[in-house]
């Protein structure tokens, strides 16, 4: 049998888990209690593992997204053995896009009783990337009461997976490698490197026309910096003057994160130095339509703009121009019924209407609450 990293379950743990099951219970069936304590504990078992501390777990702020940057904690309670497997239902592996799975078994056979309490053993059994569970066979694997399960799995053996001691070094990776997302449809499909859980972040879609009077200038940009030190997730194709100074101008280590949509192929994009670190911890994502497309061109930011339309749910413009991109895509998020914001400024008056919200520093805390 192979070596597995192995990490011993402590009284406070379970407390504290059993705190936190209220809070992000899934009514799936009678046992739920059960999964979602091993869940947890997965989670914390993880912390340990990968930070050296299990209270770095984020159980309960993460709904709807990842358990942790691009990785997805999978853990199941039984006496451990290298025939049990990595599993992932059908539904959740087409839905969601984790760059990595991992596999956590809490070993029931270490357990007194046979129940998980303080000393039980959780082995970390390996990993595997997201393409790799796409293209797994799958299997129902039946119900914990007996007879089908209703949905399919896909499967990995433990002993296939890839080991831990390779995780870090792989994980670090991640931002550098262009993957391909699969929707229902071709016109779902799109390139992306970095942080795909970052689209599920409620993300806001930040604009600024190339034109924009002198005297608004400094007013935007002293706005736009209050608004990226926000703990919240912006969006947008960064391109013309004043979004490119505000990236470059956004303080290091900020609590927002990055999603840059690019009106051009991967092939031809270099990454920002800006973006590079936020890429490796986890903090950005550049999206493309295109692998191979070269220069941008006013087809492909409209194309583009679409495109953010149809995956951002909220839209801020700080500086608009009569008869510009913007100012179309400004009217297209309206009639889309998308959250629109605006930068409460006097050159921006035109487009101060019933339904749209003006933001200024003082009430920048109006985003955060949505």
């Amino acid at each position: 049998m192979k070596k597995y990293p192995k990490i011993e379950i402590t009284s406070e743990m379970i407390q504290a888990a059993r705190k936190l099951i209220k809070t992000v219970q899934v009514k799936r069936t009678v046992a739920s209690p059960i999964d979602t304590l091993t869940g947890i504990l997965g989670e914390f078992v993880f912390a340990q593992y990968f930070y050296g501390d299990w209270h770095k777990h984020r159980v309960g702020v993460n709904r709807g997204t990842a358990d942790f940057p691009d990785i997805e904690i999978k853990t199941s309670a039984f006496p451990f053995s290298e025939n049990l497997n990595l599993l992932v239902r059908e539904d959740y592996a087409h839905k969601r896009k984790p760059a990595f799975y991992v596999q956590i078994i809490l070993d029931l056979s270490t357990a007194p009783g046979g129940k998980i309490s303080q000393g039980t053993k959780a082995y970390l059994c390996g990993f595997s990337g997201t393409d790799e569970v796409d293209a797994a066979p799958k299997k129902d694997f039946g119900s914990k009461f007996g007879g089908r399960g209703g949905y399919r799995c896909h499967y990995i053996p433990v002993k296939k997976l890839h080991p831990m001691e390779k995780f870090s070094q792989i994980y670090q990776k991640r931002g550098q490698e262009i993957r391909i997302f699969e929707g229902k449809r071709r016109s779902d499909n799109f390139y992306y490197l970095g942080n795909l859980t970052l689209l599920q972040n409620n993300p806001l879609a930040l604009f600024c026309s190339r034109r924009i009077p002198e005297i608004a200038l400094q007013p935007i940009l002293q706005f736009g910096d209050a608004l990226l030190k926000l703990p919240l997730t912006f969006a947008g194709g960064w391109q013309s003057p004043v979004e490119k100074q505000l990236l470059k101008r956004r303080q290091p280590g900020s609590a927002s994160k990055i999603i840059y949509f690019l009106a051009q192929g991967f092939r031809q994009f270099k990454t920002p130095a800006e973006l590079s670190r936020d890429l490796e911890s986890g903090n950005a994502l550049v999206v493309s339509l295109w692998k191979e497309k070269q220069h941008i061109n006013r087809n492909l930011v409209k194309k583009r703009n679409e495109f953010i339309l149809r995956k951002i749910p909220r839209f801020l413009f700080l500086g608009l121009t009569k008869g510009g991109n913007l100012d179309q895509l400004f009217h297209w998020a309206q009639l889309k019924n998308k959250e629109v914001y605006l930068f409460n400024h006097p050159v921006n008056r035109d487009w101060m209407k019933a339904g749209i919200t003006g933001i200024t520093e003082k009430n920048l805390s109006h985003l955060l609450s949505m």
